[in-house]
């Protein structure tokens, strides 16, 4: 029974369900949701992105003086009403907010009142002065300078939201000298690039599991699932001793002609797999002394293979020799669960970077979201990945979408089709009876990725050390890399911008010579991968024509459009010179290329000197720019907006020796990566032959 007391402390919103007005997943019963009285709310039933996993809000950890607070804050940020000019944030950044709150809630439990008396000061008794000491103490405890910013971001919600609270923060934040001042945005994306010699072996391997070693773990699967169907034929009816003598003899004897090892567990004959050859209950097997004795005597004459369930042949090879003795439903190494999970991580690694997706998109890529476009003769030259964007996207949901990406990346959407059962639809679900998430996430966590990916360096490294193969991944400066899904999409944007085709990693990524090859293969997307590309690659060229200003001759050797070239170099230089300024701050050299557009691409194996009459792409004509070029349906050999500086001719001859060098490697590379080099070799090949010098 209520006291009178209790009733009184009752807080109205005790009983409230905090989720109300937010949608939630499919199937979630909002009675079953967190209430307000709850000391824990857990709030993943509105993360819609199904590979969130828990999201518990613990307000126990707060000191139950401010726990009351923490609690009206978060409410209002998920249900409001929001103050004015205040937008409604996303689940998984109002569970962020927690630790700011903590952080600041446990300082303050610890100053004295206002009043002089015990501790625990009211929000609105501290003064701007308190705020300042709080600011000093964030900068004692250690923290980055992201860190701090969130911890005091955290008072900031405080002071916006207080009309939602009981006791509101009076201070107004705008008039604390310096407070709430963002630290200064660095220069670059922070999130680190995949280093080249990490990438190269990273995606070679991935490549092998999607191309080469899939064939062979998908077969296991399949026999692995003909096994449990016979296991289950074998538990029906009764036992007709003299019908299982007579198949034990058959079975055992086929095993003897073909010189095939009994099937085995840990070097001793498996009971339960051979029973479910021959229909025999396992129990039965095993109590007959008589049967015991025929099963050891084929042991002894043939031997035991570790590979029970899954007896097929092997079929891939490595540098000539089976890349694996066999696939076993248990071992160490080489059970069937880890090579799924491997498998799966391959085809995320090359999905992920050939696309572009950021890993919330990756993990909603549903069955049949492939379309592909064909030519007149049946041949494929396109496909199109539909998905949903939730990153700038006011649904929760997500938004719907498509990406234009390449073949191979096509290709592992295929084998994760493959390994999910026809009744899943996301393709990144866990796989396999071992293969289980360690939440309630419908698809694997960023986390649990991330422990994937770098699962799989291990597996490459131990790999090849065990076999004395070069193409390992190696160290960066005596540590191993750790790879994590912000990287992938970080890295091609720099690439592309920056680095195309130099390295296996690029003569898979680019179907052709020019620079900036993205148009066709990822920047169709409503993911926003376009703008990073484009504000990546107008830094880069702007910096690239400026250094070309300061030659006389502008280092163009030869071309069609060299003449041409260096006139509007010459004419970019002399607007250069005429502002008087270096021009070296970022957004200066973006600013002067608008208004001074030379339509000049440097890139790493030539130079487009745009005109849109000459051109064989074709060009973009975007409503508020001028036509641009497509670079990724640039046509060297043929066209007339190309230049070669010598810079692009000594790139193109290295190029020749390098791509020398990864043909002749060992292992050897996979078959379709050998073709596409190749035909990058000759197409270098001619590029260099068909551009003389022109004569000046």
């Amino acid at each position: 029974m209520t006291s009178a007391a209790q009733a009184r402390n009752a807080n109205p919103l005790d009983t409230t369900l905090v989720l109300a007005g937010r949608p939630l997943r499919q199937g979630t019963d909002l009675a079953t949701t967190a209430r307000f009285a709850d000391d824990q709310w857990r709030l993943q039933p509105a993360a819609l992105q199904r590979h969130v996993g828990p999201l518990i809000v613990n307000f126990g950890r707060l000191p139950e003086r401010y726990r009351s607070h923490g609690k009206q804050l978060i409410y209002a940020m998920i249900a409001g009403p929001l103050p004015q000019g205040e937008k409604q944030q996303g689940i998984r950044t109002i569970h962020s907010k927690l630790v700011g709150l903590q952080r600041f809630f446990t300082w303050l439990a610890v100053r004295p009142a206002a009043d002089g008396v015990g501790t625990y000061p009211a929000l609105c008794t501290l003064s701007a002065d308190d705020l300042i000491h709080y600011e000093q103490h964030l900068h004692t405890l250690g923290l980055s300078a992201q860190g701090i910013s969130n911890s005091r971001a955290a008072v900031g919600l405080l002071w916006r939201y207080r009309a939602n609270l009981t006791d509101p923060l009076q201070v107004d934040l705008r008039n604390v000298t310096q407070w709430g001042r963002k630290p200064s945005s660095p220069a670059e994306n922070i999130t680190d690039r995949i280093p080249e010699q990490v990438l190269a072996p990273l995606l070679v391997w991935s490549l092998r599991f999607v191309d080469e070693f899939s064939h062979d773990i998908i077969a296991a699967v399949d026999h692995n699932h003909t096994y449990l169907r016979q296991l289950d034929a074998s538990l029906i009816g009764s036992v007709d001793r003299a019908g299982v003598t007579t198949r034990l003899e058959s079975y055992l004897a086929g095993l003897t002609h073909n010189r095939t090892p009994v099937p085995g567990y840990q070097l001793r004959p498996n009971m339960r797999f051979i029973s479910a050859q021959i229909l025999c209950r396992p129990c039965t097997l095993r109590q007959d002394p008589r049967w015991r004795s025929m099963i050891d005597a084929a042991a002894a004459d043939v031997g035991v293979t570790e590979y029970t369930w899954l007896t097929t042949d092997v079929a891939a090879t490595v540098d000539g020799e089976k890349w694996v003795e066999g696939i076993a439903l248990r071992h160490p190494t080489r059970s069937l669960d880890r090579l799924l999970r491997l498998l799966q991580t391959a085809c995320y690694v090359v999905i992920a970077y050939l696309s572009g997706m950021r890993d919330s998109e990756s993990k909603h890529i549903r069955r049949r979201a492939v379309t592909v476009s064909r030519d007149a003769e049946g041949t494929a030259y396109r496909w199109h990945l539909s998905g949903v964007v939730f990153k700038g996207h006011a649904d929760p949901a997500g938004t719907p979408t498509s990406w234009v990406v390449g073949e191979p990346a096509a290709r592992a959407i295929d084998i994760l089709q493959k390994l999910q059962p026809a009744g899943q639809q996301l393709l990144f679900a866990p796989l396999g009876s071992g293969v289980t998430p360690r939440s309630s996430a419908e698809v694997f966590t960023t986390a649990q990725t991330n422990e994937h990916l770098n699962e799989f360096a291990r597996w490459v490294d131990q790999y090849c050390s065990t076999r004395a193969l070069q193409g390992g991944i190696p160290t960066i400066a005596g540590q191993h890399f750790r790879l994590s899904t912000r990287q992938f999409r970080r890295t091609l944007a720099w690439y592309i911008a920056r680095r195309p085709g130099g390295s296996i990693a690029g003569a898979i990524q680019y179907k052709h010579l020019g620079i900036q090859m993205f148009e066709g293969y990822a920047g169709t997307s409503g993911s926003g991968f376009r703008a990073e590309v484009e504000s990546e690659q107008a830094l880069t060229r702007g910096q690239q024509l400026l250094s070309m200003t300061t030659d006389n001759d502008h280092d163009i050797a030869a071309g069609p459009a060299a003449t041409e070239a260096r006139r509007r170099l010459d004419e970019f230089a002399t607007q250069a010179r005429y502002t008087g300024l270096v021009l070296t701050d970022p957004v200066r050299i973006r600013r002067f290329l608008r208004n001074h557009e030379p339509n000049i691409f440097p890139g790493t194996y030539s130079t487009c000197v745009f005109n849109p009459d000459k051109a064989l792409c074709q060009p973009r004509n975007d409503a508020k720019d001028e036509p641009r070029p497509a670079l990724g349906d640039c046509q060297p050999l043929e066209c007339g907006n190309v230049a070669l500086t010598a810079d692009n001719i000594t790139a193109l001859n290295a190029e020749l020796v390098h791509v020398e060098t990864e043909l002749k490697q060992r292992p050897a590379l996979p078959p379709l990566l050998q073709h596409r080099l190749g035909a990058r070799h000759d197409e270098i090949e001619r590029l260099l032959n068909h551009q003389r010098p022109e004569s000046r």
